[in-house]
């Protein structure tokens, strides 16, 4: 968060507790005043500039001005996988699958257990994910 508009130790010292505390706040961060007090705190120990930072706070603020646009992208990503899903046929049948590993298991068991009586043969009914 503090990356978008503070990159280097120099810039959270120049602003200070209270300046960093509203910009956090303002972007609606959870404990903004402990996160801008870290800080704040962290930076005013850091007074040697090593070599190349300048050109680090740039790439941060690029990089970190990119992050909510992939945000967004991934969310609108989401809600359409979310859409297509639901416009599957059998859409309603894969929700109701269970998602627990024990839940499966306990599923997988008493289809197999029925499958003699239908003269299925035996064998695994569901492929579990190494847990």
């Amino acid at each position: 968060m503090l990356s978008t508009s503070h990159q280097a130790p120099a810039a959270i010292r120049r602003s200070g507790s209270g300046r960093i505390r509203t910009c956090v706040k303002n972007r609606t961060v959870n404990n903004a005043m402990t996160l801008a007090e870290t800080a704040v705190k962290a930076d005013t120990s850091q007074y040697t500039a090593p070599p190349g930072e300048a050109l680090r706070a740039i790439m941060v603020a690029v990089i970190a001005k990119g992050v909510p646009a992939l945000n967004e992208e991934i969310t609108d990503r989401d809600a359409f996988i979310e859409n297509r899903f639901h416009e599957h046929l059998h859409a309603r049948v894969i929700r109701s699958l269970p998602r627990d590993p024990m839940q499966v298991r306990l599923l997988d068991a008493a289809v197999q257990a029925q499958l003699p009586r239908m003269g299925a043969s035996s064998g695994r009914c569901f492929e579990l994910g190494r847990s």
